[in-house]
């Protein structure tokens, strides 16, 4: 059976477009990184490589904003928030009490923008049913004062942030996706028409993406490859499917175009093993030892073609210390948050020396 990537692989290959000539994009860079590997598996002459990008990647190459990372986006919000409170009457919220909100409240912005939605009806909306919610016969008390003048000013903080970011060039990734479906009309009438894009392994998209997707394909200029089975596809109880089937059913593209590609894998006969294990320790040990009695069939291509897949982000650093001396490489799908390492655990004892330092002080003083 050939996997997805393979049989895009394949059709890239063999298309009308040179290779250098295309523009890959795909939904994440781990995707990107098995499909360079499927790519130099397939080909058999000297070519320059297709330009891969991921969606983010790419959202960020049409926009003229450049994204921020959390740490400083979070520092550029304090600044804004202190700026729309300038006046010297009003009490604002330090920057370590104002972190417990606004983490939370950059997200929200973060989707208003990925989803394209009317802000100023959003805002309105929520204000209303916060009043709605907080309605009482009596006089409202202080703190539902202060609740309400909270949900009154978030839009005021969202324009005022997306003002201060937009000026310096600088933006949260939402904001990226909002700029770059405005700026989709300017972006593809400086493209060169040799050029052609593919979008590869998409699944569940936001408005932004989907918009942005939509423009390409009606420009004729592009080319959409979805990972699907008849099993999910067909089947309108399965959840899994549920994306695809309203991409398959309402986009105007499929009216004339088809749906590339719905395959029936899972179908196909299985064979499937439960093993019975009781401690978390032991599951890292027998996934060594079936790895290892494996390795005669998947060694000629260094385990390409297995996955382990972990329940428990905590089972990674003892499966890899269970793996077998023939595991060169493998697949295992799950990351390592950084709070495991012991680069974290270092930083925590430093901060928190630093912080006993300054109880210390305090109190001296």
């Amino acid at each position: 059976m050939k996997t997805f990537i393979s049989q895009v692989v394949t059709e890239l290959i063999n298309s009308e477009t040179s290779l250098e000539n295309q523009i890959i994009i795909l939904p994440s860079r781990r995707a990107g990184v098995f499909f360079k590997d499927e790519l130099l598996r397939n080909i058999n002459k000297s070519t320059w490589s297709p330009k891969i990008y991921t969606i983010e990647d790419f959202v960020a190459e049409i926009s003229s904003l450049r994204v921020l990372d959390n740490i400083n986006l979070l520092f550029h919000f304090y600044d804004v928030y202190l700026g729309v409170n300038s006046d010297k009457s009003i009490v604002v919220d330090d920057f370590e009490q104002f972190t417990k909100w606004a983490t939370m409240a950059l997200y929200d912005f973060n989707e208003i923008d990925r989803y394209l939605v009317d802000s100023k009806k959003l805002f309105s909306n929520l204000r209303d049913a916060k009043k709605i919610e907080s309605w009482t016969p009596e006089e409202p008390t202080k703190l539902i004062k202060e609740y309400l003048k909270f949900w009154d000013k978030l839009e005021s903080y969202y324009l005022a942030l997306k003002k201060d970011l937009t000026i310096k060039g600088l933006a949260y990734q939402g904001m990226v996706f909002r700029d770059a479906n405005e700026n989709i009309d300017k972006y593809l009438a400086s493209q060169s028409n040799d050029s052609k894009y593919f979008f590869i392994g998409f699944n569940a998209l936001n408005t932004a993406e989907e918009t942005l997707i939509k423009s390409f394909l009606k420009k004729d200029i592009a080319e959409i490859y979805w990972d699907s089975d008849k099993y999910y596809m067909n089947n309108d109880i399965q959840e899994a499917g549920t994306f695809l089937r309203n991409h398959k059913s309402k986009w105007k593209y499929y009216n004339e175009n088809s749906f590339n590609w719905i395959e029936d894998n899972f179908s196909s006969d299985k064979e499937i093993e439960v093993i019975g294990v009781p401690k978390m320790i032991g599951q890292a040990k027998v996934a060594g030892n079936i790895l290892e009695k494996i390795k005669d069939a998947n060694i000629s291509d260094n385990y390409k073609s297995t996955a382990l897949v972990l329940a428990d982000e905590n089972l990674l650093l003892p499966s890899l210390n269970s793996l077998p001396t023939s595991v060169e490489n493998i697949n295992i799908t799950m990351g390592y948050p950084i709070k495991n390492t012991k680069l974290s655990g270092f930083f925590d004892i430093v901060f928190k020396l630093h912080d006993k330092v300054e109880k210390l002080n305090r109190v001296g003083d």
